[in-house]
C-alpha cells in the first residue's frame, strides 16, 4: 500500500522495491530489492548502502543464485 501512496499522493518516500540492478555492488541485470527513492515519476534513485566486504559477497552470491534459478526455469 506504501508504494500506491507514495505515487499516487506524489510523494517521495524511501521504499525498499524491487529495481533492475545496473552494477550496484558488483551486480547487474536482475532485479532485487533495495531501498529507493520513489515519487509520482516511479524509482528515482537507488539508495546507496554501506556494506561491509562480507555483506556484499552475500549480495552478490544471492543475485547470482537467483539468476540461475531464473534462467534455468526460463529454459523449461
Amino acid at each position: 500500500m506504501a508504494v500506491v501512496e507514495t505515487v499516487l499522493g506524489n510523494h517521495q518516500s524511501v521504499i525498499t522495491v524491487s529495481t533492475l540492478k545496473t552494477r550496484q555492488y558488483g551486480v547487474q541485470n536482475i532485479c532485487l530489492s533495495l531501498p529507493c527513492v520513489v515519487s509520482i515519476n516511479g524509482v528515482e534513485e537507488i539508495l546507496t548502502l554501506t556494506m561491509s566486504a562480507e555483506e556484499k559477497r552475500g549480495f552478490r552470491s544471492s543475485a547470482a543464485k537467483l539468476k540461475t534459478m531464473l534462467e534455468s526455469l526460463s529454459q523449461r
